[in-house]
């Protein structure tokens, strides 16, 4: 990705941090709930990584902010959602 952007291969340890790269893993499941109005998600936030993987289901409530004015992300059956987080920008 970075190449498309005009980088130099060399330069990608340089740019993401070199020794200090942190890989991260994180999953978050949140399954039925009897009371759905109880329901506490993920509280607005940026990706503080480079690149973020998104398997959605039918459940709506993925949000995103554009210009301080939120929309919501339409599910798509079978899609991926990429999101280019906070260190791509």
């Amino acid at each position: 990705m970075l190449i498309g952007l005009g980088f130099e291969e060399h330069e990608f340890k340089s740019i993401v941090g070199e020794n200090d790269l942190i890989h991260l893993l994180k999953i978050n499941y949140y399954p039925p709930c009897p009371c759905p109005d109880l329901v506490l998600g993920v509280p607005p936030h940026t990706d503080m990584c480079y690149i973020t993987l998104l398997v959605p289901n039918e459940v709506q409530g993925l949000q995103a902010s554009r210009h301080g004015q939120w929309y919501d992300v339409k599910y798509i059956p079978n899609a991926l959602i990429i999101h280019i987080g906070d260190q791509m920008e």
